[in-house]
């Protein structure tokens, strides 16, 4: 890795965006909180309206 890019450290791995392990990519996805069933909905319904109203 060139020494002008960034790199971070996760779990004592050094290593950017794009060559993160997959046991630290499974650690990070379990502490993240995973949205319900209304939520999903609540969102894509949103997502829907903007794109035919736009932001009212």
């Amino acid at each position: 890795m060139p020494p002008d890019v960034i790199t971070t450290r996760i779990d004592g791995w050094f290593g950017g965006p794009d060559n993160m392990p997959s046991e630290v990519a499974k650690v990070i996805a379990r502490a993240m909180p995973q949205p319900d069933e209304v939520e999903v909905i609540r969102a894509r319904m949103l997502a829907r309206h903007r794109n035919v109203l736009g932001h009212v």
